[in-house]
């Protein structure tokens, strides 16, 4: 007899209604990473190939169609790189981590709201809708939005570090550690109902009230770090003026 903390018999595991124990985050996350980079290739070129067929092959035939193709996937992603360039060059001066964060998580905001909005008129959740008829374009928006996020976790961590490095008060030391578990808690909880249940080619498991908790999430923390800012910017101003007089 095997002992209890013994793994069970693979051909146990195939029974159905046999009970199935959770694994550890870590052993599921680097496995779908894995997976997630052996497989993205293959999704984005079946991708490519669906659009060239449907698009771009009526209008410019089979020899310059997966041209087209080419040409318009590198538009879109160098067009936001020069915007992005553009943007911050004209603002350098006016550019601060407190206001990317402000700026990425009113994007969040209003994605997640577009969501919980769209699946209350409609009746029927977007992901799950994207999921069920395109599968190749949900994985590719699914690993660019996870790389996106990822970034956005990093951006969170410089700022935690650097309200802490520095002599700032204890309300932009809260809101730091306030914004940044909501950063990771969300992450988290979008990784197990939607981005790990891509690599095990699933639907999602989203709903309107997901999508408007997350919504919630990011609307309170950009306006606690909006007023936070405007709040510093008035006791900078008032500083200054008191100097002057």
């Amino acid at each position: 007899m095997d002992p209890p903390d013994k793994d069970p018999d693979p051909d146990i595991l195939k029974l159905p209604g046999y009970p199935i124990r959770p694994r550890p985050i870590d052993e599921t996350l680097i496995p779908d990473l894995e997976k997630i980079s052996t497989t993205s290739k293959s999704y984005i070129n079946k991708a490519n190939k669906e659009i060239t067929k449907k698009y771009f092959k009526p209008y410019f035939g089979n020899k310059y169609a997966p041209i087209i193709t080419s040409v318009v996937s590198f538009v879109f992603i160098l067009v936001p790189l020069l915007l992005v360039s553009l943007v911050f060059n004209r603002f350098k001066a006016y550019f601060s981590l407190q206001k990317l964060l402000i700026f990425i998580q009113i994007y969040l905001s209003i994605y997640f709201s577009i969501l919980c909005l769209s699946s209350l008129v409609t009746g029927i959740e977007p992901l799950k809708f994207l999921y069920a008829t395109s599968g190749s374009t949900y994985v590719c928006l699914q690993i660019m939005q996870t790389l996106g996020y990822v970034f956005y976790l990093l951006v969170l961590l410089m700022y935690l570090v650097l309200v802490f490095s520095t002599d700032c008060g204890l309300a932009l030391k809260v809101l730091g550690l306030a914004q940044t578990f909501v950063g990771f808690a969300v992450g988290l909880h979008y990784y197990v109902t939607v981005f790990h249940r891509v690599v095990l080619r699933q639907p999602p498991k989203t709903n309107w009230k997901v999508h408007g908790v997350y919504a919630s999430c990011f609307l309170l923390i950009c306006v606690l770090s909006s007023a936070e800012r405007r709040k510093k910017e008035y006791l900078e101003e008032g500083g200054d003026e008191g100097k002057k007089n």
